[in-house]
């Protein structure tokens, strides 16, 4: 369709793949019938009218009648599909309001979107608008809305560089997940900051920020920082260890349990009141990093645990410091296996299972490494070993689900792990 500038205007992308894929089928091969169906259907015309796009027999079969896993993993499939087209024509849509109107907003807030949703949609309108072949992507469904935020979320002063290495970017954006493009969009910007002259790191340092106020309508305090990724790092290793500490304080005597908030509000409280005078609080930092890329800069890991990227040159001064606990890969020099000669794991298969493990390994569980301990998967009482492949990391409630009411873990040769109830 032309828009008024005479320009052909692209209103509906491609439909997703998943459209372009044979005809699934209804449960059991059965045709579909006429009655409860067929009545659903004519209620969702958003789904049954999509350019006849084969994702509405998945949909009403998993909606409206009994569907094996695998229907049910494929409409989840095909949703995904969908979402990601749903979202590019949208983006499309909203970036040829804003080129006639010149803002969007009042176009969004008639179909009762709030102020956050609208400023989200713009943002994305403006990201397809700058990389097409993002928006591409996202249309035919390779890519997820959550991709699309990751190519959004990089700083302005990157944008061209961006825009030259966006279709190099894309290869890896379909094989992850949204969560591991994101960490590999901040090593990228990273590598951005060193041909600029300027770290990642000290760009954050010259924003670190904090502020405290006090709430209107109930007088409680707000504390916020804004820390760099080194500082950070420290505060949350401390703050995870006193809160490790009140946990188990709770859970052994009567008093009211505190929530997670709370012994986080409590821990911030004693490690600024007390000053840590009740024990010494660990602030070990841990820094995962290739031993090619410490000693000669060649590409590969130098991050923190969360997968935060971080220069080369500043984590060899880190070295230095007694706190910084490293976890370098391919080299050798301390023991990983111990066999039956210790039952504590020693700082540097702390330093490997945590590099490893990156948390709580217990599916589902997103606790930090801060707040788990290290599990012998076959007990040492029964005779496990101190060795990598032995040894786990789970957080201080699955630890005693394990210990004390017979839930058992346990890692598969592939490296994924298994978590089953009281036999």
């Amino acid at each position: 369709m032309p828009s008024s500038n005479g320009s052909s205007v692209n209103w509906f992308p491609p439909t997703p793949r998943f459209a372009r894929s044979k005809r699934l089928p209804i449960a059991g091969g059965q045709r579909r019938q006429p009655g409860v169906r067929q009545t659903e259907r004519s209620k969702h015309p958003q789904v049954a009218d999509l350019g006849g796009q084969d994702v509405e027999p998945v949909l009403i079969q998993a909606g409206f009648a009994p569907a094996g896993e695998s229907d049910v993993a494929r409409a989840i499939e095909a949703c995904g599909g969908l979402r990601s087209w749903i979202a590019a024509t949208e983006a499309t849509c909203i970036g040829e309001v804003r080129r006639r109107k010149g803002d969007a907003s009042q176009t969004l807030a008639g179909q009762g979107a709030s102020r956050r949703r609208a400023a989200a949609a713009v943002r994305r309108s403006k990201t397809v608008e700058s990389l097409p072949d993002v928006g591409g992507s996202l249309s035919a469904g390779t890519i997820t809305p959550d991709h699309l935020d990751a190519f959004g979320s990089v700083r302005r002063d990157h944008a061209e560089a961006l825009a030259a290495d966006s279709a190099a970017l894309l290869e890896p954006a379909s094989n992850v997940d949204a969560d591991q493009f994101r960490q590999g969009l901040r090593r990228w910007q990273q590598e951005q900051d060193r041909r600029g002259g300027e770290s990642e790191l000290e760009r954050q340092r010259n924003n670190r920020k904090g502020s405290a106020s006090t709430r209107a309508d109930d007088g409680m305090g707000v504390f916020r920082f804004v820390l760099d990724a080194i500082v950070a790092a420290k505060v949350s290793a401390a703050l995870a260890q006193k809160s490790e500490r009140l946990w188990r304080s709770d859970h052994t005597s009567d008093v009211v349990k505190r929530s997670p908030a709370q012994r986080m509000a409590d821990a911030f409280e004693e490690l600024v009141c007390s000053g840590g005078s009740d024990g010494v609080v660990d602030t070990t930092i841990m820094i995962v990093a290739d031993v090619d890329t410490l000693r000669a800069g060649l590409p590969g890991r130098c991050e923190l645990l969360d997968g935060t990227p971080l220069p080369v040159d500043e984590v060899r001064e880190l070295a230095l410091d007694a706190r910084l606990l490293p976890a370098i890969f391919d080299c050798t020099g301390q023991p990983l296996w111990l066999g039956r000669s210790a039952r504590l794991p020693n700082a540097a298969q702390r330093a490997a299972i945590a590099a490893r493990d990156r948390g709580c390994s217990v599916p589902g569980c997103d606790a930090p490494v801060g707040w788990c301990q290290i599990h012998h998967i076959i007990w040492w009482s029964h005779g496990g070993a101190t060795d990598l492949d032995n040894l786990i990391t789970v957080c201080s409630k699955h630890h005693h689900l394990v210990h004390e009411n017979g839930w058992q873990i346990g890692r598969n040769a592939d490296g994924t792990v298994t978590w089953r109830g009281p036999p």
